[in-house]
């Protein structure tokens, strides 16, 4: 144990101390200041030899662990990046490996694999949650238990090994510890509905239910085509066309689900919508 002006020297040792399965180290500098305590068997466990510590260590490091520790830094932008490196690896691998199931399914599909009560089942199974550094009173709330920081570190996680060791190491830790859930979500929810996801989504963000409205429906009688937009409030989540009124629908509910996974729509404007609606009630 000892404390290090020397970054360098910081590496060096840092490194030669991941050897020792039962060694715990604080590592401090002038720049960063953790608290780190993965050993060897975790590290096997997870199947990632990281070059660069500090990314493991960061992507480990919850945002109350900074107020206590103003020089270290938090794993926010690690998992916005794993997130995006998740999202295509589970695209790619579904788009090649179910060629016949459309757009609506496989976004189903993805949504169930990478939703925060699967990433969390991840990282209990790799036993992540004793190595997240949280501040003392998120510790003593049970944050080390808590699903959705599970899910974050998780994300995090994936980000630092992006980073470390390229798309193709976080692929394969993807494969490993995520896409081998999928054939199990799949025969527990049989083909997941777009629109189940969608309301899920919705309701644990804003606590409100999407409902769907024809726009148009045009063609001969025989052979009509339909439009339908799912929208929450007023806003507009997505739109889509289909055959009938319940396969527009779902393919609306698809569109949403692209539009609130790339930020092109935003649940936060329809709180704001939602607030002054209620303001304007009460006059």
């Amino acid at each position: 144990m000892g404390f290090f002006r020397d970054w360098q020297r910081v590496e060096v040792f840092f490194k030669e101390a991941l050897k020792n399965a039962n060694f715990c180290v604080v590592v401090k500098s002038k720049k960063k200041c953790y608290n780190v305590g993965m050993n060897q068997d975790f590290l096997q466990k997870i199947k990632v030899n990281f070059q660069d510590q500090t990314l493991l260590m960061r992507a480990f490091t919850h945002r109350s662990y900074c107020n206590e520790h103003q020089d270290a830094e938090h794993n926010e932008r690690l998992e916005f990046l794993g997130d995006a490196v998740l999202e295509l690896v589970v695209t790619d691998y579904l788009f090649k490996t179910y060629p016949t199931e459309d757009e609506g399914v496989l976004t189903g599909w993805r949504s169930a694999v990478v939703k925060g009560r699967s990433l969390a089942k991840v990282a209990k199974t790799l036993d992540l949650g004793p190595h997240l550094k949280m501040s003392k009173g998120e510790a003593k709330s049970g944050g080390h238990k808590k699903e959705y920081l599970l899910a974050n570190v998780v994300e995090a996680l994936i980000g630092a090994i992006y980073l470390d060791a390229g798309l193709a190491k976080a692929a394969e830790f993807i494969h490993e510890h995520v896409i081998t859930h999928l054939p199990q979500i799949i025969e527990q929810n049989g083909v997941i509905d777009t629109k189940t996801i969608l309301q899920e989504h919705v309701q644990n963000v804003l606590s409100q239910t999407p409902h769907y409205e024809l726009v148009r429906d045009f063609g001969p009688d025989h052979q009509k085509t339909f439009e339908m937009v799912a929208k929450v409030g007023d806003l507009v989540l997505g739109q889509g066309i289909g055959k009938n009124k319940q396969e527009a629908e779902r393919a609306a509910a698809s569109e949403a689900m692209a539009n609130l996974e790339s930020g092109k729509v935003k649940l936060a404007e329809q709180q704001t919508i939602q607030h002054n609606a209620n303001d304007n009630s009460v006059d």
